[in-house]
């Protein structure tokens, strides 16, 4: 972890599954524009170790969840592990969320980006709240993807 001056009382948690690469590219701008405004960011890839079970969820003032979406739609069981953790196994108590994911239009629209919509389900199902959610197209490497990486940002912290 690169040393980050705090500015803000906050402490965020960016969650994730990538298999291409291309979610871990997602939430690594979601952290340097986080860290870049002086919030402290714990980041953690979802492994089929569990680690996420050695998490402290409850320390957090908001949690990112990120997750691509395979093929027509699916979800990783990973994600939905982690979801299970969360919401059915345990009784934390668990700030805001925001949620985000890479897929590819290519499927059609109803199945773009659905592990996205199917985390937001499962978390309003539970009581979560969610501040907002972004979908984007495969790898955000481009500068119009990024700058809307960057505004979504801004507009979860303004909802916690």
């Amino acid at each position: 972890m690169m040393n980050v001056k705090v500015a803000h009382d906050i402490n965020i948690l960016i969650i994730f599954y990538s298999l291409s690469g291309n979610t871990r590219n997602f939430a690594n701008i979601i952290k340097n524009k986080l860290n870049n405004q002086g919030y402290e960011v714990h980041f953690h890839a979802l492994d089929k170790n569990h680690s996420y079970k050695y998490l402290n969820f409850e320390q957090h003032n908001l949690i990112f969840i990120g997750s691509p979406t395979y093929g027509v739609g699916g979800t990783p069981n990973l994600v939905k592990d982690l979801l299970r953790h969360l919401l059915k196994e345990n009784h934390f108590k668990l700030p805001p969320f925001a949620v985000f994911g890479t897929g590819e239009t290519q499927y059609g629209e109803h199945v773009f980006c659905r592990a996205v919509d199917e985390i937001e389900y499962h978390l309003n199902k539970y009581k979560q709240s969610v501040i907002d959610k972004l979908k984007i197209e495969q790898n955000p490497v481009n500068k119009r993807d990024i700058i809307k990486i960057e505004k979504f940002v801004e507009n979860v912290l303004r909802g916690i």
